[in-house]
């Protein structure tokens, strides 16, 4: 037998919390994993750096709520069943269309806490990022980044030794 823990799911089910925003009935999504990784992704090439070193969180922080919550809110019909895609970014951060008439976006107030709900039930709140967080990362990534060019420092150099270059 192996110390290894098994891992057991009942359901590939997302879990869905229902919202409504006036009198529009809607349903949010756990993310699944694309949507996750596209998030996840976002927020860490929005990170400052400077000399290859996180000194700042995101200047879009807002923009990871809407990309969060247009991913994971899907509009209900009558019969409550979800259709179509969810929510498009450009409707919960205002357009124009091409007549020029102008549609506001959703107020943070309501795209704040389904953003924040969206992170809870897909467990992506877990490892929020912070200056601290981020540098700790980088520290391990540049201490593996080092001992690989410690490595191939190493191999060129028993390389050009034993004539066999």
């Amino acid at each position: 037998m192996s110390d290894v823990d098994s891992l057991h799911f009942d359901s590939l089910e997302l879990i869905e919390v229902p919202v409504t925003v006036g009198s529009v009935k809607y349903v949010l999504r756990e993310a699944d994993e694309g949507a996750a990784k596209e998030f996840l992704n976002a927020r860490l090439r929005g990170a400052k750096l400077e000399d290859g070193k996180a000194v700042g969180l995101p200047e879009d922080m807002a923009g990871f709520q809407s990309l969060l919550v247009s991913r994971c809110l899907f509009r209900l019909n009558d019969d409550g069943v979800a259709f179509g895609s969810p929510v498009a970014q450009s409707i919960l951060l205002g357009y124009t269309d091409a007549s020029g008439k102008r549609y506001p976006g959703w107020p943070s107030r309501i795209v704040k806490p389904i953003y924040e709900m969206a992170k809870k039930i897909s467990e992506l709140d877990e490892d929020d990022e912070t200056l601290e967080s981020l540098r700790k990362q980088q520290e391990g990534i540049s201490s593996k980044i080092a001992k690989l060019e410690e490595d191939a420092a190493k191999n060129v150099s028993s390389t050009t030794m034993d004539g066999s270059d």
